[in-house]
């Protein structure tokens, strides 16, 4: 059994060695002068070499804050969205955005302005008596 059991162990411990090799002799070539892929909250103000245009948006009994927002097609756009009130939504059709906002806790989302035009936001979360009139729009130069 005393056998048995240091053969099994010695199974685990080479396929954990290999394991480990692989990763380390195929981890990607980064390339000089770059940084690593940052988590989404660790994002940096340029995106290869692209500005990112961050506006901060609030959400309140019933309307957002700015209701009209500006940016220029091509732009790298962040929403930093936060609802000071009750718990609403934020949905961006046009680029298949729709989030959750919690009362008091911020919520992010990016996208390219890559199409020009009016593109309508609106609240997604039931949220009162004039929640259908809780709309916005992002104008795209």
């Amino acid at each position: 059994m005393k056998i048995k059991l240091s053969y099994q162990l010695l199974a685990i411990l080479l396929l954990a060695g290999i394991i480990t090799g692989a990763l380390v002799l195929f981890k990607p070539n980064e390339k000089k002068g770059t940084t690593p892929s940052a988590a989404p909250s660790e994002v940096s103000s340029t995106v290869q070499n692209q500005e990112i245009k961050e506006i901060q948006v609030i959400a309140r009994q019933w309307q957002f804050e700015p209701s009209e927002i500006r940016v220029k097609r091509g732009e790298r756009v962040r929403l930093r969205i936060k609802s000071v009130d009750v718990t609403h939504g934020f949905a961006l059709p046009a680029y298949n955005i729709n989030v959750v906002l919690t009362p008091g806790k911020e919520e992010t989302v990016e996208f390219v302005a890559d199409k020009s035009g009016e593109f309508e936001f609106a609240c997604s979360v039931q949220c009162g008596a004039g929640h259908a009139g809780m709309r916005g729009k992002i104008i795209i130069e």
